[in-house]
């Protein structure tokens, strides 16, 4: 079953850096039904009967790129997938009053992209690629005086994420080369010009790199009378380091650069196809969920969201190259020693907030009608912005039906959602981003193509859902 969980979730993606619609219009702060395994484990104990909410979102994206000089161009990288979310909330029956547990199978990191443009500007952060977590949580809750107004539960929860990535991306090497002849006493025959030459272009082709981590969640619900409801959750960050294959793929300076060309023909790397292995690390962002529900009347919900993701712990990607020997034995140790490297590049995350408003209305029995508005503010600033390091500040306007369906058993109820993420446009002029072989390099973790030019990007989900209670 696990198994095939993870399988649903391997095409899912979304373009900005986080995926606030975890559970779709269901998830919030103060959920008590499947939704709440993972936004505060507290609700697990806030309902009765078994409470299941299954949803598969459909997600359709786009990024457009025009990109300033010098070297300018343009890209369009789209997004397609199938973002799942599956959930179940239970009371432990009256041999175990108050308590409630809960397992959730949830995605709430999820980027990536292919890039539509043959040899498309943004080659050298990412022709195409992946980064996912996908996390399997269970969790537990108790609920004190639950017969009274004013009920307390609190909930925990483990949960262990399974990430990835994968990526194919174009290298400029000819600063590794331009450092190579003027190691050798030569003078320099390149310019700032001649940087982003296809010739000079190495492919790395990182297959699906992963790793697992572990994360807690805490959460307390507060219920406020019989129409008010607050909720709290934290959930840990996580570091994680994937590992798996890369394959590079070498051009070979035209046979017009006598010295790059003999360089190149001396190191065994002119259009060579090498192996070898990599790692990727990073540090995924702790949480803070907060919200409050209130039901004005008997026909209508509404509740304020608010959220705090620590983004600032996502300052690089740590990306080492190892293994070429091992791989590759015939290649000589000063093409090995070039090739093998350990690099870090730049993400400049920054600590996020968003907010949230959340009204669902029952005009008919049977019916429901439901709208959100959330703001995601972005959590990357503009030097760091890039083709794989791309967010943008973000209006998410979606709107729900749901009815009841007329089943003799369990109480089921059938929905759909659509959402529009009204991305802001980005105007980078300031990337910190840059290279060079006229000058000194940049600090390493910059030393990479600028990122300066227009930005523009659209998201639309369609969501599905199911939702389930037996013996409520």
């Amino acid at each position: 079953m696990l198994a095939l969980l993870l399988a649903l979730a391997a095409p899912g993606r979304a373009a900005a850096l986080d995926n606030p619609e975890v559970a779709g219009p269901w998830g919030s702060p103060t959920a008590t039904d499947g939704a709440a395994a993972w936004w505060n484990p507290a609700g697990l104990a806030g309902g009765r009967g078994t409470r299941v909410l299954v949803e598969g979102a459909p997600t359709f994206a786009a990024i457009a790129y025009d990109r300033a000089e010098p070297h300018a161009g343009s890209d369009r990288l789209v997004l397609s997938g199938v973002v799942p979310y599956a959930g179940v909330a239970s009371d432990l029956g009256d041999a175990l009053p108050g308590l409630g547990a809960g397992l959730a199978l949830a995605v709430p990191f999820i980027r990536g992209g292919a890039s539509t443009v043959e040899d498309g500007a943004a080659r050298y952060a990412m022709r195409s690629g992946e980064v996912r977590a996908v996390e399997l949580s269970s969790g537990l809750a108790y609920t004190l005086a639950r017969d009274t107004p004013h009920a307390l539960s609190l909930g925990a929860a483990v949960g262990v994420l399974f990430s990835s990535w994968t990526a194919t991306v174009d290298q400029d090497t000819l600063p590794d080369l331009d450092a190579l002849i003027e190691g050798e006493g030569e003078a320099s025959p390149y310019t700032d010009a001649d940087l982003e030459n296809p010739d000079y272009a190495a492919r790395l082709e990182f297959g699906e790199l992963t790793d697992r981590a572990v994360v807690a969640r805490l959460g307390l619900r507060a219920r406020l009378g019989d129409r008010a409801a607050l909720g709290l959750a934290w959930t840990s960050g996580a570091r994680v380091r994937n590992t798996g294959d890369l394959t590079l793929r070498f051009g070979c300076p035209p046979q017009s650069d006598t010295l790059g060309r003999f360089g190149s023909e001396r190191l065994g790397l002119c259009d060579a196809t090498l192996r070898a292995d990599a790692a990727v690390a990073y540090a995924l962002p702790w949480r803070v969920h907060a919200g409050l529900a209130i039901e004005p009347a008997a026909v209508l919900r509404t509740e304020v969201m608010f959220g705090l993701v620590g983004w600032s712990r996502f300052t690089d990607f740590d990306i080492a190259v190892s293994g070429v020997a091992e791989r590759n034995p015939t290649l000589s140790r000063e093409a090995v020693d070039l090739v093998e490297q350990r690099r870090l590049w730049a993400r400049g995350g920054t600590t996020s907030p968003w907010f949230a408003f959340d009204a669902k209305l029952r005009p008919a029995p049977g019916l429901l009608v439901g709208a959100r508005v959330l703001r995601d503010p972005s959590a990357i600033a503009d030097e760091a912005v890039s083709a794989n390091n791309y967010d943008a500040d973000d209006t998410v306007v979606s709107g729900q039906l749901a009815w009841t369906l007329p089943l003799p058993g369990p109480e089921a109820q059938l929905g759909i959602s659509y959402a529009h993420h009204f991305l802001a446009p980005r105007e980078v002029s300031t990337s910190g981003f840059s290279q060079t072989v006229e000058g000194p390099a940049p600090e390493d973790r910059w030393n990479y193509p600028h990122a300066n030019g227009a930005w523009t990007g659209s998201i639309d989900r369609l969501g599905l859902q199911l939702r389930v209670t037996l013996g409520g």
